[in-house]
């Protein structure tokens, strides 16, 4: 499944021109998962009818994660629509979620699938950061590939890689979050 023109295992190659590292700072926030791992801050992308800030994580030389999230503030009334619209799209592609939950404000829908997952997060942001009367809608999408966890199913069994690729889109929404939080207290 293409995310714009993005998909998990994708060469990098195919996009290094275009895409810029991020700052070694934020490795602090946005841990490494794998040794190797290199995270891009990537142009821009169309999905869904939508313009979604992007961040690549590569290892093995290939794209094995994929971060989409909505700038609010340009879609402060179509928030829901926007989520109803992925929603659709996914799980016409990839079939029924896999689960839902709420955590905190987010509200998570996963996708486990044979290539890897995909999780859809919606999360209000606080208040206290915003200059307008109402929370901030941030919708994100993270996309994560099994194919960079090989090494690590040799010592699990499926269910555990099912939980731990689940884990890793979790960490990796989380962190852009983050950062999207500390880039509005900067401005």
């Amino acid at each position: 499944m293409n995310f714009g023109k993005y998909y998990i295992g994708q060469d990098f190659s195919e996009i290094a021109e275009s895409v810029t590292e991020i700052p070694v700072a934020y490795y602090a926030v946005m841990k490494r998962t794998f040794k190797d791992e290199i995270i891009f801050n990537a142009n821009d992308t169309t999905f869904c009818d939508t313009v979604w800030k992007t961040v690549i994580g590569v290892t093995q030389g290939k794209v094995y994660k994929i971060s989409l999230q909505t700038p609010g503030k340009l879609y402060p009334v179509a928030g829901n629509l926007i989520w109803n619209k992925v929603f659709s799209l996914l799980n016409e592609e990839l079939s029924n979620f896999t689960d839902q939950q709420r955590v905190g404000n987010a509200f998570l829908t996963t996708w486990v699938t044979t290539w890897g997952n995909v999780v859809l997060n919606s999360t209000s942001l606080s208040d206290e950061i915003e200059t307008s009367s109402s929370p901030e809608e941030v919708i994100d999408i993270t996309v994560t590939g099994r194919f960079a966890f090989n090494n690590a199913k040799s010592n699990t069994n499926g269910g555990c890689m099912s939980t731990l690729l689940i884990l890793a889109g979790l960490t990796i929404s989380i962190s852009v979050l983050f950062l999207a939080f500390i880039f509005k207290l900067l401005i």
